[in-house]
């Protein structure tokens, strides 16, 4: 129980200040706070929902019937299918921001912000979830360590570039650019996430392949 308690708390925590972090770079024309926990929820329940029962009608089944996992369904499941479904979720909170409350929304910058702190939402029940998991306390540390400060913007900037991407579409004079630039910005969302990802899952590999040897 004291190790779950912590995983919640170091998982939520540091998203949280980081979000804060973000909204604060606006000094002129904050965003509203209520609307910055509207984007910071929707990265935590809706988008962590529907990414899971995404990757569980889609994913490789051997993940999931606890067969032997190959390093191709792996790369599939992290570098292909977790990118495609996690920055479509996350992108659909921005989008609705951007739709409904379209009067907050008068430079790149707030793109940025609503971006990022959606991603922050997601990364911190990310990080639960992968900190319950942990057998003690010592991996539970060097976890934090790697996903709360190595790793910790990863989220909030692939989504954050989404945010770029559909502030720019917005200002755009040109009706195309209206559709180009939010394209731009969820590809360059998913193509970082799905680099990331790709080497991440890799490395996993090559580690565990030579601890067995």
């Amino acid at each position: 129980m004291t190790l779950f308690l912590a995983s919640v708390v170091l998982g939520i925590v540091p998203m949280v200040v980081y979000a804060l972090a973000v909204w604060r770079l606006d000094r002129w024309e904050k965003e509203p706070f209520p609307l910055l926990l509207a984007a910071f929820f929707w990265g935590a329940v809706p988008s962590v929902f529907f990414a899971l029962i995404a990757q569980l009608v889609f994913g490789s089944r051997a993940t999931f019937d606890g067969g032997e996992v190959s390093l191709l369904s792996e790369l599939y499941d992290a570098s292909f299918l977790a990118p495609l479904t996690e920055e479509l979720v996350k992108a659909m909170g921005v989008f609705l921001i951007f739709r409904i409350f379209h009067r907050e929304v008068d430079s790149v910058l707030d793109g940025l912000v609503y971006g990022s702190v959606v991603g922050f939402g997601f990364s911190a029940v990310e990080n639960v979830f992968y900190f319950a998991g942990q057998p003690d306390a010592v991996s539970l540390l060097l976890l934090f360590f790697l996903r709360a400060f190595i790793f910790g913007m990863l989220h909030a900037l692939f989504t954050g570039l989404f945010g770029v991407g559909l502030a720019m579409g917005r200002f755009s004079a040109h009706p195309v650019g209206k559709v180009f630039w939010p394209g731009i910005g969820l590809g360059a969302a998913m193509a970082t996430h799905a680099l990331h990802n790709y080497f991440a899952t890799l490395g996993e590999s090559i580690c565990s392949t030579r601890s067995s040897e």
